[in-house]
């Protein structure tokens, strides 16, 4: 099972100080990769520079993130002191050929512009994808902090602890998501679209 190999990831957390559970959700990697095969840059250690100079099985990001839809290749990820790490910069200046997977919990990181060049995909998603990075995580619309949270523990507690391949474990984070109670039964606050709806799935 995937629990007994020795998966390292790189997490990036929030970088900007002001998401109140992404602190939570780098703790629950290192819990589920263990503290010895978990990097954390958390803060004012998340720098590109301090990006570049790992290397991991699992790229995490849990900050904020942007698309723009005037300039594709200026999208990007939110790291410390406010600097973007942009598309150019994925495409540019990323080695990921020993990354499995690149999760982008962070919003809009999953909006693709086919509109000006019908024959290229334009995000971060091809970007982490040219960059070497085989699998990528990404959402297609700003997301809660506290749902996020939540969905991409279950997502890689069902990867990691049952063994279960990407898209699937995905879908099983989506679904319990969905239907997760709080207080009574029947309160379920996180059945609405909004909250589940946003993650996709790009690679193999």
């Amino acid at each position: 099972m995937h629990r007994s190999l020795p998966h390292k990831v790189l997490a990036i957390v929030d970088p900007t100080g002001d998401l109140a559970f992404a602190e939570v959700e780098g703790e629950q990697l290192a819990r589920l990769f263990g503290e010895p095969h978990t990097q954390i840059l958390l803060n004012d250690e998340a720098t590109a520079a301090a990006l570049k100079k790992r290397r991991a099985s699992y790229l995490h990001f849990s900050c904020h993130g942007f698309y723009r839809w005037d300039d594709p290749l200026q999208s990007g990820l939110i790291l410390a002191r406010g600097e973007p790490f942009t598309l150019a910069q994925v495409l540019g200046e990323l080695k990921l050929d020993t990354c499995r997977l690149v999760a982008l919990s962070a919003c809009e990181t999953g909006i693709t512009e086919v509109r000006q060049s019908p024959d290229e995909y334009l995000g971060l998603p091809a970007g982490f994808l040219q960059a070497g990075a085989p699998a990528v995580l990404s959402t297609l619309w700003p997301v809660n902090d506290l749902s996020t949270m939540l969905l991409i523990e279950r997502f890689y507690q069902r990867h990691l602890q049952a063994g279960e391949d990407f898209p699937s474990a995905l879908r099983h984070a989506q679904r319990w998501l969905r239907s997760v109670t709080a207080g009574e039964p029947t309160q379920r606050p996180f059945a609405h679209p909004y909250y589940w709806a946003a993650f996709t799935f790009a690679g193999a």
